[in-house]
């Protein structure tokens, strides 16, 4: 006999609940981002550019969990020594460790080995604007800022204030057209900066005794999510003032919201289902899944089967890397 679980009451309870869940559907749309399919019509080849732009919505859905887990993490911790051990030994090891891996693979190709090092040092995101695995030192910057950010998350007023600063200096730097701001500094703007109340954002829902979302949010997400898609598509080809990237995260804040009201309206209705288990236990090693999959597919596609040029040999390139991704990712967790 299945036993119902009982509602939750609060947001924070059906996030702690579905958690690993919501992070399954953060990687599905971040592999999804990260494929290099292409198709003989043009119409699909534009359908895949837009829907693998607004895949990226992944990240923000990924660091929404990471600010509701870490406000846990940190009001759980004994120490400081101890929260900042913790986050270190759930990202190092496994980051270290595919960097090993990716480093023998090159040298097994023949490929320079010292550029690619420098491609996956911790710094490079901040100092080169490498773009190479930029989640790892993203999230360890916020994990570092963290014990100053949580004052922020536990006041709603200062909260309010914290992103409305952050998004008006993030505006600052994707408009100025000034040498004094640096390629790197915008790249890390448009790709984490603007990004930082959303992960401020699951902080808040973790500390708030948020009412769970009810019929009314789950209609109102449902009317705004498609517009939300439609700004983004806009956002692409019409934007030139500003960067359109820079848009384009901005919108992925309440788009955000509007795909976890909706995920968990769905997860609370098919909680026992095949596909909510199977998205639990990609939430497990989500990881592991982003260090390998697109490096896979890169050796795959350069090295393994260079010949594979027709969009079925590209499909099941994609495919065989997911596989793989899912085999060394389990394995490495």
């Amino acid at each position: 006999m299945i036993h119902q679980a009982p509602p939750a009451k609060t947001l924070a309870d059906s996030l702690r609940r579905y958690r690993s869940p919501l992070m399954g559907i953060a990687i599905v749309l971040i592999l999804f981002c990260h494929n290099s399919l292409w198709f003989d019509r043009g119409i699909l080849n534009e359908l895949n550019r837009y829907a693998r732009s607004m895949a990226q919505v992944g990240v923000d859905l990924f660091l929404f969990c990471s600010g509701f887990g870490l406000y846990h993490a940190y009001r759980n911790a004994t120490s400081l020594f101890g929260f900042y051990a913790k986050r270190l030994i759930r990202l190092l090891p496994a980051y270290f460790a595919a960097a090993l891996i990716w480093c023998l693979m090159q040298r097994h190709f023949g490929e320079p080995v010292r550029p690619f090092l420098q491609q996956y040092a911790l710094h490079a995101f901040f100092t080169r604007g490498e773009l190479i695995v930029w989640y790892i030192p993203g999230i360890l910057a916020l994990y570092l800022a963290y014990p100053l950010l949580n004052r922020v998350v536990l006041s709603r007023k200062r909260l309010i204030g914290f992103s409305a600063c952050v998004i008006g200096l993030s505006f600052f730097i994707a408009a100025a057209d000034s040498p004094c701001l640096s390629n790197q500094l915008k790249t890390v703007n448009e790709v984490l900066l603007v990004r930082i109340p959303i992960f401020a954002a699951g902080a808040y829902c973790a500390a708030a005794a948020i009412p769970s979302p009810g019929k009314k949010a789950v209609f109102g997400s449902l009317l705004l999510t498609p517009v939300l898609l439609v700004c983004l598509m806009l956002s692409m080809d019409h934007i030139t003032a500003i960067s359109w990237w820079w848009v384009n995260r901005l919108l992925f804040a309440p788009l955000t919201v509007c795909l976890i009201i909706l995920a968990l309206a769905c997860l609370e209705k098919w909680h026992t289902t095949g596909v909510v288990r199977v998205l639990d236990f990609l939430g497990g090693i989500t990881l592991e899944l982003y260090l390998m999959q697109e490096r896979l597919l890169i050796y795959l596609q350069g090295y393994v089967f260079p010949f594979a040029e027709s969009p079925d040999a590209v499909m099941c390139l994609n495919l065989l890397s997911v596989f793989l991704a899912l085999t060394l990712g389990y394995v490495l967790h």
